[in-house]
C-alpha cells in the first residue's frame, strides 16, 4: 500500500501495482537492459458517481515512459489488459497524451502495445474528450515521428483508431520483441534524420543465379535482392497482391514494393494499391529510398491507383524500379514509371511491357485478317513496342539486365545518391 485518501466518507485504498504485469514485461523485453524510467506510476483513475470502489491500482491500467534500444530513445506506452480490461479512461489517456507531447519534442519514436476492451463507461464523456486529443497528438507526431503499434489482446473500440493511424502495426508473437528492436535499429527515429549506413558483409556484386524462376512472386525477387536476404515484411494480411517491406542494400534501409503476380494472376486490387500508397507516404517522411519490383497484366480500382501515383510524386527519396515480367496497360505508367517520377529503370531481358496484349492490337489494326496473319502481326507488334529494347530506344528502361546481375545493378544506382543521405544524430 503506498497511498490512503477518503472519497464520500469511504476510506479508499491504492494499491501497489503488481511489478510481474505482461505490460511491463513487455516493456523490458524490448529496452535495453535497466534503461526504462517510468513516467506516472502514482497516477490513479478519477473516481465518478458509477466507479467508487474500495481498491484502485496505480498506473491506471497503463503504464509510460522512456528508454533506449540499442542506444537509441524511445518512448513507450503499455496498456494492463489486467487492470478494469485495459478501459481507455481519463486520467489513462492522460498519461498516454503527455507521453506523446514529450516524444513529439524529443523527436523520438513512440511504441504502444495495445490491450484495451475500450472506453471506460463509469468515465463518460472525460474520456472521450482526452481521445480526441490523443486522436490529434498522433496526427500531429504523423508527420514528425515514427509510431509503432502492437496489438497485445483487446483492441476495441476507439483504440482502433489509434492502431490505424501509426506508421506500423505488428501482431503479438513471439518474435515480436525482436521485431520492435529490429524496426528502431533500422530506421530513423523522425523525418529529420536519415537511414544509418551500417556493416554489411554480403557481396554487393553478388550473383543471383536462378532468380529467374521465380518471375512473378515479388516476395523472393525483393529478399533475394537484399543483403543478406533480409526482408522485413509489413501488413501480410492484407493486399496479398502488393508486398511491402523493410530490406537492407550496403547496409542502408530501402523500401521494397512488389507486385505478387503468382497469387493473383497479375491482377492489382484496390486493397493493394492502398497498402502500397500507405507505405510510401511512410518511406516518403524517413527519407528511405524506394525500390520496386513490378510485374502485372491489370488493376482494379482508379481511385486506389491514382492514391499511388500521388504519393509516388510526392515522395522525394530515390526511386528505382524493376521490370521483372510482364505490364500491360496503364499500370506500367502508374507502377514507378519514368513518368511519374523513378530516377532509374532497369528491365530484364526476359521482361515485356505492352499497351495491350499484342494479339488483340493485331486484331485491332487487322479487324478482317485471319489467325495465322494476325499471329505473325501479333510477334511483330511484340518486337517492335513490347521488348525490352523497344522500351530502351525511347528511354523508358535504362539498362536492359539479366535476372541474375539484378543486385549489383540496383545497389550501384542507389549509390549515386549516397551524398543525399546524412547520418542518424
Amino acid at each position: 500500500m503506498i497511498a490512503k485518501f477518503k472519497n464520500g466518507g469511504q476510506k479508499m485504498i491504492v494499491t501497489e501495482r503488481n511489478s510481474t504485469t505482461k505490460a511491463l514485461r513487455r516493456i523490458r523485453q524490448i529496452l535495453d537492459s535497466g534503461s526504462f524510467m517510468e513516467i506516472g506510476e502514482h497516477i490513479t483513475a478519477r473516481l465518478t458517481d458509477f466507479y467508487t470502489p474500495e481498491k484502485v491500482e496505480a498506473s491506471d491500467g497503463v503504464i509510460t515512459g522512456y528508454g533506449t534500444i540499442g542506444g537509441h530513445l524511445v518512448y513507450v506506452f503499455s496498456q494492463d489488459g489486467e487492470v478494469m480490461g485495459g478501459s481507455f479512461g481519463e486520467m489513462h489517456g492522460r498519461k498516454i497524451n503527455r507521453l506523446y507531447r514529450l516524444a513529439i519534442k524529443a523527436k523520438a519514436p513512440v511504441i504502444g502495445f495495445l490491450d484495451s476492451s475500450g472506453l471506460r463507461v463509469e468515465e463518460g464523456l472525460d474520456s472521450l474528450d482526452v481521445f480526441g486529443q490523443l486522436y490529434a497528438l498522433e496526427a500531429e507526431a504523423s508527420r514528425q515521428i515514427l509510431q509503432i503499434m502492437a496489438i497485445c489482446g483487446n483492441c476495441s473500440g476507439g483504440m482502433t483508431v489509434v492502431a490505424d493511424m501509426a506508421d506500423i502495426v505488428l501482431s503479438d508473437s513471439e518474435h515480436l520483441s525482436d521485431q520492435i528492436r529490429t524496426l528502431i535499429d533500422l530506421l530513423p527515429a523522425n523525418a529529420s534524420q536519415y537511414p544509418e549506413q551500417g556493416p554489411c558483409s554480403d557481396d554487393l556484386n553478388r550473383q543471383l543465379s536462378g532468380l529467374e524462376k521465380k518471375r512473378g512472386d515479388g516476395r523472393e525477387i525483393l529478399r533475394a535482392l537484399s543483403d543478406m536476404n533480409f526482408f522485413f515484411e509489413l501488413k501480410q494480411s492484407c493486399g496479398r497482391d502488393m508486398i511491402i517491406g523493410f530490406m537492407r542494400l550496403n547496409g542502408t534501409a530501402v523500401g521494397g514494393i512488389a507486385t505478387q503476380a503468382i497469387d493473383s494472376g497479375g491482377k492489382i486490387s484496390p486493397e493493394g494499391f492502398e497498402k502500397a500508397a500507405a507505405f510510401i507516404d511512410l518511406c516518403g517522411k524517413l527519407h528511405i529510398p524506394l525500390l520496386t519490383v513490378t510485374d502485372a497484366k491489370r488493376f482494379e480500382g482508379s481511385q486506389q491507383a491514382g492514391r499511388l501515383v500521388k504519393a509516388l510524386t510526392a515522395a522525394s527519396v530515390p526511386k528505382i524500379n524493376l521490370i521483372a515480367g510482364e505490364i500491360l496497360g496503364s499500370g506500367y505508367s502508374i507502377l514507378n514509371s519514368k513518368g511519374v517520377g523513378a530516377d532509374y529503370v532497369f528491365m530484364w531481358d526476359c521482361g515485356a511491357v505492352s499497351l495491350i496484349d499484342p494479339l488483340q492490337a493485331a486484331e485491332i489494326l487487322y479487324p478482317q485478317a485471319e489467325l495465322e496473319f494476325l499471329q505473325k502481326r501479333a510477334e511483330d507488334y511484340r518486337k517492335t513496342h513490347c521488348s525490352p529494347m523497344a522500351l530502351a530506344r525511347h528511354g523508358y528502361v535504362d539498362k536492359i539486365i539479366k535476372p541474375e546481375d539484378s543486385r549489383k545493378f540496383i545497389l550501384g544506382a542507389f549509390e549515386t545518391f549516397a551524398n543525399a543521405r546524412e547520418v542518424r544524430q
